[in-house]
């Protein structure tokens, strides 16, 4: 079981240094919040990277993953229902 942490910040010059955590791989974004979460490059990374994980052992497959605040997925209810549904999809 592994947990990694996905970082998004609005611009290219705000620091993602607040988000960050020690030991943890971090996939960061920085690109507007209204940009669905499946549009996004690091997102889109993570969500490859948790779906090639199913083929490595219990140990190394991502299994939770941390963000900030709930805002760093979306800027809506609906866009955080969709990457919610769409990361249970993935788990099926």
């Amino acid at each position: 079981m592994r947990t990694v942490k996905y970082i998004r910040v609005s611009t290219a010059e705000q620091n993602v240094d607040r988000q960050r955590e020690k030991g943890l791989k971090h996939y960061i974004d920085k690109c507007s919040g209204s940009i669905p979460f499946s549009d996004r490059p690091q997102a889109t990374k993570l969500e490859q990277d948790i779906r090639d994980s199913n083929d490595l052992p219990p140990t190394k497959r991502i299994t939770t993953v941390k963000v900030h605040s709930i805002s760093r997925l979306g800027r809506s209810t609906i866009c955080l229902l969709y990457t919610s549904d769409a990361a249970d999809e993935e788990d099926s």
